[in-house]
């Protein structure tokens, strides 16, 4: 019963796996398919001269028709229901991302700690270096505002 007792603190006490994130690449390559792509169109130029007071013009895209009456010229442009090919553009994308990937670490356990007695002999330390500077500063103080002064003057 007694070596019981003295194992059950053993298995209490142990290593604990605490996981760490790492990064790691991801590469990812998309193709998308670009419909912003700039058609020209072929350029036609035409005109005709003719006696009579009507005129049409037509190419491939639209129709003019053109009348002179009464002193005045009337003009009408009509564009034609014609589709246009478009070539499509397909583009290569490729993105890359880290991701944050867990891995088991071993958890690191102090050895001691520093006790209350130990922390107020450090504190204590700090007031008294404190109490030391002030009073030489208070003590010399007259010979360290001249030096101060001496310093301000060759500048």
């Amino acid at each position: 019963m007694k070596r019981l007792l003295f194992l059950l603190p053993l298995l209490l006490i142990g290593c604990r796996t605490v996981y760490v994130p790492v990064e790691s690449v991801h590469t990812v390559t998309q193709i998308v398919r670009d419909t912003i792509v700039q058609v020209e169109l072929i350029t036609f130029r035409d005109s005709v001269s003719i006696p009579d007071t009507l005129s049409r013009l037509e190419n491939k895209y639209a129709v003019s028709y053109a009348l002179w009456s009464g002193r005045r010229l009337n003009h009408s442009l009509s564009i034609k229901d014609v589709q246009i090919p478009i070539r499509i553009q397909y583009v290569d994308i490729t993105r890359t991302d880290s991701v944050q990937v867990p891995y088991p670490v071993e958890k690191i356990v102090r050895e001691k700690y520093v006790t209350d007695w130990q922390r107020f002999r450090l504190r204590l330390l700090n007031w008294l270096v404190l109490a030391v500077v002030l009073y030489f500063g208070w003590k010399y103080r007259k010979p360290i505002i001249a030096f101060i002064r001496r310093l301000i003057i060759k500048v």
